[in-house]
């Protein structure tokens, strides 16, 4: 069921923050990359968490100032203390905003393996990275650029981005 959007709700810094085991950072860093490629604004540790910053204060604010948040859910995310802890936060964050926020990905992991550890998660479609990176990018924007906070002129430059890469079967790459 839809969750109504909050009066007075501030405004997102983020588009979207990702959730993710520091062992899998190869695989977020090109999805971070290719988020970001297509104008989403990204909350991404290793950009916004600069040197003498609480880690802590930072990913709160990250959280709680994102629109989305993508977790990679893999055997190294259940094995790790802070993206189980931003896991509680992204639960209770969904709860107070009444709105749907996370985006899970399964990396070399099951569906089954991740709701045995995470019963209430047994609904949630989470997307596979086995399907490849692309797939795993347009499944996002199309989440992202249907949000109406999401701006009008991204949407539009997406939506030309997704028909060229379907009509091609080849990756857009756009240069400044």
């Amino acid at each position: 069921f839809p969750f109504p959007k909050k009066k007075n709700e501030r405004p997102a810094d983020w588009d979207v923050f990702i959730s993710y085991a520091r062992k899998d950072r190869k695989f977020v860093k090109q999805l971070e990359k290719s988020l970001s490629d297509r104008g989403v604004k990204m909350w991404y540790d290793v950009k916004e968490v600069g040197i003498g910053d609480s880690i802590f204060e930072e990913i709160s604010k990250g959280l709680s100032r994102s629109r989305f948040i993508i977790a990679v859910f893999s055997k190294n995310y259940f094995r790790k203390y802070w993206p189980m802890k931003e896991l509680i936060s992204i639960v209770h964050l969904e709860a107070k905003n009444n709105r749907k926020m996370l985006l899970p990905i399964l990396k070399d992991i099951s569906h089954s393996e991740v709701t045995d550890r995470l019963p209430l998660l047994a609904d949630v479609l989470a997307l596979d990275s086995k399907n490849g990176l692309s797939k795993l990018v347009n499944a996002i924007m199309r989440k992202v650029r249907d949000d109406p906070d999401f701006p009008k002129l991204s949407r539009k430059l997406n939506d030309l981005i997704l028909q060229l890469e379907t009509e091609s079967g080849r990756k857009v790459k756009i240069v400044e």
